[in-house]
């Protein structure tokens, strides 16, 4: 064999052996937890508070719903009769550069789910004023009773994007 080759042959070895472990040490993104949708999830002691969004309409300075579902996941009476059921209470929210929120309080069931937006037939969580306009997160502060408080990045979606939520949205625009 000649030199040229042998040395060719020693140089692709080599270079296929750094190549290999290229990334190594390296986090994929798909090993990241994360929320494939347009919401965002939080967990705060018993609390898990998911698909969390801002539907506001396409200009800034209109009315904006909070959705999504608050969780219990403290133990309640039906999966132990001995525990101490305890549920808690969503006693304020407020969102960065916006007005006022309306709908609070808002009771979470012990082992119960509390659905915001009005998709339970209460009263919706509306935002007055929203500022933060459609594309942008907006910091969303949540105060609970007994879990305390917790500040989550949350997106503002297009009332285009939730169909289901226009007339709400509408409602909450002539208050």
């Amino acid at each position: 064999m000649p030199r040229s080759t042998r040395r060719l042959a020693l140089i692709v070895a080599v270079s296929s052996l750094g190549l290999a472990g290229c990334w190594t040490g390296v986090d994929a993104q798909t090993s990241q937890p994360y929320t494939p949708a347009n919401a965002v999830n939080a967990t705060i002691g018993d609390l898990d508070l998911r698909g969390i969004a801002l539907i506001a309409g396409e200009e800034p300075g209109g009315p904006a719903l909070l959705v999504g579902n608050v969780i219990d996941t403290g133990p309640s009476n039906v999966e132990d009769p001995e525990a101490e059921a305890k549920g808690d209470v969503l006693e304020a929210v407020g969102v960065d550069r916006s007005g006022p929120v309306s709908g609070t309080p808002l009771e979470i069931e012990p082992g119960g789910v509390a659905a915001l937006g009005g998709a339970d037939g209460g009263e919706p969580l509306t935002v007055a004023d929203m500022q933060v306009p459609v594309g942008v997160f907006a910091d969303v502060a949540f105060s609970f009773e007994a879990a305390g408080l917790i500040q989550v990045e949350v997106p503002v979606v297009p009332v285009s994007a939730y169909p289901e939520f226009e007339e709400v949205l509408a409602a909450a625009a002539t208050r």
